[in-house]
């Protein structure tokens, strides 16, 4: 944006309340405004860590090394807005369409959606935990879940379409609602595990680095024993 200013690509422009924006998120000429600001801040756990680090140099110390994990905004912050799209775009029109439609689920398969739902939530408070913590075993978990949320979902449409056949009037009126929370509810937990899988390509990538720096320690040693000799 800035560069764009400096080249006279923009327009000066005062919106409303222009005033109360601070000094350091505008243009002196009114070319450009922040909306949003993203502000990076250490996140730890006071019970265990005493004095937490103030400054970027203090991660530096020896009593944080591969005790740091950080998020990657990119994908994450992507995965979340999928999620996020999901519910509002997809979930939300389906109540709005049973409602108007005063339809409801049976008995059966309204406890299979609860069950289905409840391992979301559990799931996407294990990768909140993970993208604070990084812990592996989170990252392992979060892919048991998926297998468990597809064993879920197979067993629950098998269900409903035997209910299906028996001809029960609730799942006949339902039928198409039933199936597509059905299916955003894995799509969901596609994205929730994505998290899961990021941390792991990570952790992958972290350990190529470590083994590559053990290399050219125990390459250096070799050197300068072979100088000594």
């Amino acid at each position: 944006m800035q560069k764009a200013a400096a080249d006279g690509l923009l327009q000066s422009y005062s919106p409303a309340a222009a005033d109360k924006i601070e000094t350091h998120d505008k243009d002196p000429k009114g070319l450009y405004y922040a909306m949003v600001g993203n502000y990076p801040s250490f996140i730890y756990n006071s019970a265990v860590l005493k004095s937490p680090p103030k400054t970027y140099a203090d991660l530096l110390a020896p009593q944080f090394r591969q005790k740091i994990q950080y998020s990657t905004p990119g994908q994450a912050g992507r995965e979340l807005i999928r999620m996020g799209d999901i519910v509002d775009k997809n979930l939300m029109e389906l109540a709005q369409k049973k409602i108007k439609a005063q339809v409801s689920f049976s008995a059966e398969g309204a406890e299979d959606l609860r069950a289905l739902h409840q391992l979301v939530i559990d799931s996407f408070h294990r990768a909140q935990a993970l993208l604070v913590s990084g812990r592996m075993q989170t990252a392992a978990q979060l892919l048991e879940d998926k297998q468990a949320l597809r064993r879920l979902e197979r067993a629950a449409r098998d269900s409903h379409l035997d209910r299906l056949r028996e001809g029960k009037p609730d799942s006949i009126a339902s039928s198409s609602l039933h199936l597509d929370v059905l299916r955003d509810l894995v799509r969901i937990q596609s994205h929730i595990c994505a998290l899961a899988s990021m941390r792991r390509s990570h952790e992958a990538k972290h350990d190529a680095i470590e083994r590559r720096h053990s290399l050219r320690l125990e390459h250096t040693a070799w050197a300068a024993a072979r100088h000594d000799a």
